[in-house]
């Protein structure tokens, strides 16, 4: 080959190679765009309050042994459970008056015993039940460990197992909603790792009974109330927004010093509703100017909504 040809092969592939170096240089030399903020869209703030509840829950297993169920708590045990059997039976239009008429008779005999023993021997026949239904599920749990099923799959295949039956003596379909919700996963786990608030819940169940009385939302204490309010904003899988959103009215009118608007945030940032995500954490940020997470959402949803 001859060398003219060679020389000028070579000088095309130096510039070549020069012309990526000054790229590149100048590539080092432009200003980098900053990297945009991680976010931080966790919902923890349902897991407030446990201690209290765990208080208040111990007070009342006081009024159960100062009021130890007796025979007047016989005939309310037996419908209480026996609704619960029906209720967990599969749906159909007998079912559906058979479970009418058992919820008249628990009723009945709930505010009886209301009557002839009082609030706080009724209120320890609730926490009596109670600690016969986590009985129930502990074993329930046990078995679905050995097993290594899901606890909705051992449910449905072990339909007639006595701890299944035992279960569904005590709590009816509670479990299912305890499942739905988010209140217990399907390895046992429960909410906060504590099991306050699914007794929290579970009590529903027994004030429910007693709603022709006295509305049972004035049978819980302020403390148990913002918790399920809480969980309902943060937490319970099945609500729908427009329910958060009233939920988050209601804490804010009884726990002004709670962050809704930042749990509002991450609702909406989740959901990919942005712009009302960016609305709601400048609120959040009105209320607490220095927040470094507010301000790293609110800059990561601003910067999204640019690209």
């Amino acid at each position: 080959m001859p060398a003219d040809k060679v020389n000028r092969r070579d000088l095309l592939a130096a510039g070549y190679a020069l012309l990526l170096v000054c790229i590149g240089a100048i590539g080092i030399g432009m200003p980098r765009p900053a990297p945009r903020p991680k976010p931080d869209f966790s919902l923890t703030g349902w897991q407030q309050g446990q201690t209290e509840l765990d208080a208040l829950f111990t007070a009342d297993t006081e009024h159960l042994k100062t009021h130890p169920p007796g025979d007047a708590a016989e005939n309310v045990i037996i419908a209480y459970e026996r609704l619960g059997q029906i209720e967990s039976e599969k749906s159909s239009s007998d079912q559906k008056k058979r479970l009418e008429k058992a919820t008249i008779a628990a009723a009945n005999a709930a505010i009886d015993y209301w009557f002839t023993a009082g609030e706080d021997a009724w209120r320890g026949l609730g926490v009596f039940l109670v600690l016969r239904f986590e009985k129930a599920l502990d074993r329930v749990l046990a078995a679905r460990d050995v097993d290594g099923a899901t606890l909705s799959r051992w449910l449905v295949n072990h339909h007639d197992h006595p701890l299944t039956r035992r279960l569904r003596e005590t709590s009816g379909t509670f479990v299912e909603f305890a499942l739905g919700s988010g209140l217990l996963d399907e390895k046992g786990y429960m909410a906060g790792r504590s099991p306050a608030l699914l007794r929290l819940h579970f009590q529903g169940r027994w004030y429910l009974l007693i709603q022709s009385l006295r509305d049972y939302m004035q049978l819980y204490r302020r403390e148990e109330l913002l918790a399920k309010w809480r969980w309902s904003l943060e937490g319970d899988r099945n609500l729908s927004m427009n329910k958060r959103l009233e939920k988050a009215r209601q804490i804010r009118e009884h726990d002004p010093e709670y962050p809704v608007y930042a749990s509002l945030g991450a609702l909406y940032a989740k959901r990919g509703q942005t712009l009302l995500a960016i609305d709601a954490y400048r609120n959040a940020l009105l209320e607490d100017p220095f927040n470094r997470t507010l301000a790293k959402n609110l800059n990561f949803l601003v910067l999204s909504q640019q690209h």
